[in-house]
């Protein structure tokens, strides 16, 4: 069949469904729904994977999430509705109750349907899939695997369907979207789009904060308990290391320019964001990008400039110490960190609560320490909590340190084969980097071992595992940091590393 029938079958096909919905609801929204529905699987179908799979990664980093109440639920922007379609159950937008999967899940599952067709029947639509790790590629089995063990094992014995399926559905699709990377990313092609994708849904995401802010509230005397979401937090910090570490790797005006220029508006989200975490996940990741990389031009400037500044750095801190003015914030972030407040002393009540709430799951924990309750359990409360119920009616079964959590949930065995391939990530990422050349690929890799740490902080720190922020930060770029380490390590990826010294 040509191309030009198939289209004309397309239209056909998409018009038919767009009236008969149209005719079953009488609602106009849902027959236009169903129509560009049909036509967008008939475009997924037509397209390179690659082109889709950076689609719904852009997506997915700049439109928000209904669940998180974004804007403290008192703004919507124009992409609000459709973010409802996108991750919330598409039987909330159509009647029809079986389809209890939200509508990223459904364009991931279709386009791993047309993946596996391709390949079942041949089809010549794009170039064969570039070599990836073996290890890396059976730890994403693994971990999908290790899933369904857990859903299993947890509704034997005796789990809430519902509540599991809320539990494992973003940890189950993490390695499918890394998958489907590793299938759809042209490796060294892809190293600068990737790249462009975090800086810009991040640049959108810290504008749309501030308009929010200097526009629709604070003009107007509201002052909402936040302005950007949690989940913003990986992707402000990610974006700032893609900026640092393109310039690390190549120390130039340009370059530099590009990290003021880009960086200073998603800097501005930061502060938006008013969260430690994200501080926290910069200031690791640069560490790691300095520790990781030989001692090249940017190393060499960063440390001279920093032992010049250390005695100002040192009067800062100790000053910034007991000071509870806004700009010694990052001191206190840091303090906070590494010298936190005894329990019952501190006035952040959030704190409190999840010094208790920590405690519970790790005696959650060791009543099952090897193999874990699976999913659809509540953790124990064996120290009581403060009700919060009545705004988090299922908060036992999505506790905030998602780490600790899935320890209770997969015990030492099942947590470790969930998240083998982080490690084995960092393995090829760090691998990779040092046997890469192109300073745009080392760049890359340093960012690719940082969303591992970001990816682990957000787990630990506030549910991380449960957004689809994290998992579309993550997984394209362990599924590059894949792609280049066996590039750059053929013929023989346990060759010694070689070229670790820059001239300066």
């Amino acid at each position: 069949m040509t191309s030009a029938r198939q289209l004309a079958l397309a239209l056909g096909l998409s018009g038919a469904s767009g009236v008969a919905v149209l005719a079953a609801t009488m609602e106009p929204g849902l027959g236009l729904a169903a129509f560009l529905g049909v036509l967008g699987a008939y475009a997924v179908w037509r397209a390179p994977v690659r082109t889709t799979f950076l689609g719904l990664m852009f997506l997915a980093l700049t439109v928000e999430n209904p669940a998180e109440r974004p804007f403290a639920a008192q703004w919507q922007s124009p992409l609000f509705r459709l973010g409802e379609v996108l991750f919330t159950g598409l039987h909330h937008q159509v009647p029809l109750p079986f389809l209890r999967v939200s509508g990223m899940e459904l364009l991931l599952l279709v386009l791993a349907g047309v993946v596996l067709a391709r390949k079942a029947w041949g089809l010549p639509v794009e170039p064969p899939p570039l070599p990836a790790p073996k290890p890396l590629a059976r730890a994403l089995v693994l971990s999908f695997a290790a899933v369904l063990a857990l859903e299993a094992w947890g509704l034997g014995r005796g789990g809430d369907v519902k509540q599991s399926l809320f539990q494992m559905r973003t940890l189950l699709f993490t390695p499918v979207v890394t998958a489907l990377g590793l299938y759809a990313l042209r490796g060294r092609e892809d190293v600068v789009v990737v790249g462009k994708v975090l800086v810009l849904a991040a640049t959108y995401r810290a504008l749309l904060g501030a308009y929010f802010a200097r526009v629709v509230a604070w003009p107007h005397q509201v002052w909402p308990p936040y302005v950007t979401t949690h989940t913003d937090t990986v992707l402000f910090a990610l974006a700032l290391l893609v900026l640092a570490a393109r310039w690390w790797e190549a120390p130039t005006p340009g370059r530099l320019g590009e990290a003021v220029g880009w960086g200073l508006p998603i800097l501005y989200g930061v502060y938006l964001n008013d969260r430690r975490l994200a501080w926290v996940t910069v200031a690791a990741g640069l560490a790691a990008l300095y520790l990781v990389s030989p001692w090249n031009r940017a190393r060499r400037f960063v440390t001279r400039a920093a032992l010049v500044a250390l005695p100002v750095l040192l009067a800062y801190g100790v000053v910034g110490w007991s000071s509870g003015r806004s700009v010694f914030k990052p001191v206190q972030a840091v303090k906070t960190v590494v010298a936190p407040e005894p329990y019952g002393t501190s006035a952040d009540t959030s704190t409190e609560f999840r010094v208790l709430e920590n405690f519970n799951l790790v005696q959650t924990w060791r009543g099952s320490p090897l193999v874990g309750s699976g999913f659809g359990h509540e953790y124990q409360e064996v120290v009581p909590l403060p009700d919060i119920s009545r705004f988090m009616p299922d908060y036992r079964y999505l506790p905030h340190n998602g780490v600790l959590w899935l320890l209770g949930v997969g015990g030492v065995l099942g947590f470790c084969a969930l998240f083998l391939y982080l490690p084995v990530g960092v393995f090829f990422a760090v691998r990779g980097y040092h046997a890469a050349v192109r300073p745009d690929e080392r760049a890359l890799l340093l960012v690719g071992l940082a969303a591992v740490i970001a990816y682990w902080n957000q787990a630990y720190g506030d549910m991380g595992t449960q957004s689809y922020t994290s998992v579309w930060t993550l997984a394209p770029l362990l599924a590059l940091a894949g792609q280049l380490a066996s590039a750059s390590l053929a013929p023989h990826p346990l060759a010694p590393i070689g070229g670790e010294e820059q001239s300066a």
